[in-house]
């Protein structure tokens, strides 16, 4: 008598609509910062006198405060989108270090919407330097930190392998102005890689939530490797 043997097919994917939500709330929170917060009051240059980043935060604290709450929850939507795409693959050293950097942009973030939130209701009590010095602080975060973690983010994104290749190549590609977006320290110029990080990688994240959703990455079982 012929036995016949049935084995489940291996790395059956799954499809969730979670991740795209989150990265899709990362995105658009990010972008309504601009136009809510700027009818309120616009923000000051970064250059700006310290004369005047003072009299915002005393006059116009409630556009820094609306500032901080989208910031916020904007990094609220990549939490959930990391938790998202952690739930749809084995643990591999790939998936660990882009759930780690994706938690260092959630804190640099986190700090500089606290900071925003916070400044206007301390202003009064504090030195000049002390103001500019909490908003300078504020801008490194939610910056330089912020998009630089994502840039890192996105590159192991580009070699954790569960992913299809349009979402790994994808992230290859934000990856790299979001990562040179560091020289902006040192040169003025290299500025417009921060915005240009930022947009593209959570550009790449919304992909990878499409990914999921039509059950093309990620599947419940991967190799050791990534």
């Amino acid at each position: 008598m012929n036995v016949q043997h049935i084995t489940a097919p291996s790395g059956a994917r799954t499809r969730s609509v979670t991740a795209l939500i989150a990265a899709l709330a990362f995105l658009i929170f990010y972008l309504l910062v601009s136009p809510i917060a700027g009818a309120i009051a616009p923000l000051p240059l970064p250059d700006a006198p310290t004369d005047e980043v003072v009299a915002y935060f005393t006059e116009h604290g409630m556009a820094s405060v609306v500032t901080g709450g989208l910031q916020l929850l904007s990094v609220a939507g990549l939490a959930v989108f990391l938790w998202a795409i952690r739930c749809h693959a084995a643990q591999t050293r790939a998936r660990d270090l882009c759930l780690s950097f994706g938690w260092i942009a959630i804190a640099a973030m986190g700090l500089s919407g606290a900071i925003a939130i916070g400044l206007p209701l301390v202003v009064s009590v504090l030195s000049p330097g002390g103001v500019e010095f909490a908003r300078q602080a504020s801008f490194v975060a939610g910056g330089v930190v912020h998009v630089v973690a994502l840039g890192a983010a996105a590159l192991t994104i580009g070699l954790w392998r569960s992913w299809s290749r349009p979402v790994r190549v994808t992230a290859w590609i934000a990856a790299v102005p979001a990562l040179l977006s560091v020289t902006s320290v040192f040169w003025y110029y290299a500025s417009i890689l921060l915005p240009a990080g930022r947009l593209l990688t959570m550009t790449a994240f919304i992909f990878a939530g499409v990914s999921i959703l039509r059950g093309r990455s990620l599947p419940s079982q991967t190799s050791a490797l990534g």
